[in-house]
């Protein structure tokens, strides 16, 4: 068994979405760094999925996405394996609204986070967020912002003793 070795960058790229910032243009109270942001990203879409799946007799895949730039960077043999969980070309057409719709979420909590932390400077951005979130055609976003969003607003205290007192 001969394995031709060569080098990849897939989880050396990975390793340095933890120093690339997000939100650079505006002053943050509390930093925010892609891989975070992917990572919220990710379980926003995963809830989503599951929430159209549960809610509004959707069939969506709740364990697929990524981006077909990472697929190139893994070896060959690798790829394929990869490929049909990483691309978006073969992702379904839910799938892409899930993400961006998990994305204007991941945005708008970061907004609120912001405001909680005593930093206006995500105002304008965040109304634009909610007007885009109200208005989703995607029924899921809708029972998102009414079910999980308004916790957000409330001290990790005030999550712990309402979660002890349950």
């Amino acid at each position: 068994m001969n394995h031709t070795v060569s080098s990849s960058k897939f989880y050396a790229y990975l390793s340095r979405l933890l120093w690339i910032k997000r939100w650079d243009l505006m002053r943050n109270a509390e930093p925010e760094n892609v891989m975070e942001h992917s990572w919220e990203v990710a379980v926003i879409a995963h809830a989503l999925a599951l929430i159209r799946n549960e809610y509004f007799m959707g069939q969506v895949d709740a364990n697929a996405i990524a981006c077909d730039e990472l697929i190139s960077l893994l070896p060959n043999p690798l790829q394929t394996a990869y490929q049909a969980l990483l691309s978006d070309a073969q992702q379904p057409e839910g799938h892409h609204q899930i993400i961006k719709a998990a994305d204007t979420l991941s945005a708008y909590l970061k907004c609120l986070s912001e405001f909680r932390a005593g930093n206006l400077e995500f105002s304008i951005t965040a109304s634009e967020l909610e007007q885009k979130l109200n208005n989703s055609a995607l029924p899921e976003v809708a029972y998102f912002m009414q079910t999980f969003v308004p916790a957000c607003a409330l001290p990790l205290d005030g999550i712990l003793k309402s979660r002890m007192s349950a």
